[in-house]
C-alpha cells in the first residue's frame, strides 16, 4: 500500500504509528504510518519535483484563466480558512472533469500542473489536489499547511490522493470525489 505525505517542507519526524493526523511541533502535518518522500520522491514520482518547483514559484505570473483564477483566490484571503478551502475545493471541483492520466497524457502517472489540468478541462485525483494546493497557496494558506495526500479509497483498496489542510489542530480533505470538506479523521473511505 502507498502510504506517503508529499509536502514542501520535509516532515520533522515520522508519525508514530496508530496515531491520530495531527500537526507536528514545527507546524508540518504528520500522519500515521507517514514518512518523508523527499529521499525517493524523484524516482516514485518523477514529476514532484516539477509541481514543487510550480507551487513554490512566486516570480511566476500566471496568465490567462489561471490569472483570473489566482485573483479569485487572492480575494479568499479576508475570509475563515475553512470557508477559502471550502470555496477552493468547489471551485476546482466545478472546473475539472476526472480522467485518468492514460487517457489525458498518454502516460500511467503524470503530476500535472493547475495550468496543465486547466488547458485540458481535465484532471486525475492528484491533478485536483495539486490544483487545490497552488490556489490555496495563493488564498494566503501556505505551503506548509497543505500536503498531497496519497492512500487507498474504500472495500476496493483503489489509490486515491486528496489535499490534506491543516486548519487549527485538525487535518481537513479536499477530495475531487466530494463537495465536502471534512477532517481527516471523519473519513472511513479513505486511507493516507
Amino acid at each position: 500500500v502507498l502510504c506517503a505525505t508529499f509536502c514542501l517542507q520535509q516532515l520533522a519526524s515520522p508519525a508514530l504509528a496508530n496515531s491520530p493526523a495531527e500537526p507536528s511541533v514545527n507546524g508540518t502535518m504528520e500522519l500515521p504510518n507517514a514518512r518523508s518522500i523527499d529521499p525517493v520522491v524523484d524516482e516514485m514520482f518523477p514529476r514532484w519535483p516539477f509541481v514543487r518547483i510550480y507551487l513554490a514559484n512566486e516570480s511566476r505570473t500566471p496568465d490567462g484563466e489561471m490569472s483570473e483564477l489566482a485573483a479569485w483566490a487572492r480575494s479568499l484571503r479576508g475570509e475563515p480558512e475553512m470557508q477559502r478551502l471550502r470555496q477552493i475545493n468547489d471551485k476546482v471541483n466545478g472546473l475539472l472533469s476526472y480522467d485518468t492520466d492514460v487517457k489525458l497524457w498518454h502516460e500511467t502517472d503524470y503530476w500535472e500542473s493547475p495550468g496543465e489540468a486547466l488547458s485540458r478541462g481535465a484532471a486525475d485525483c492528484e491533478g485536483f489536489a495539486i490544483f487545490k494546493m497552488y490556489l490555496a497557496k495563493e488564498a494566503g494558506i501556505p505551503l506548509e499547511q497543505t500536503a498531497i495526500l496519497v492512500g487507498t479509497l474504500g472495500y476496493a483498496r483503489e489509490p486515491h490522493a486528496v489535499l490534506g489542510a491543516k486548519v487549527g489542530p485538525h487535518i481537513v480533505a479536499l477530495d475531487n470525489k466530494s463537495g465536502s470538506v471534512v477532517t481527516l479523521g471523519s473519513r472511513s473511505d479513505f486511507t493516507p
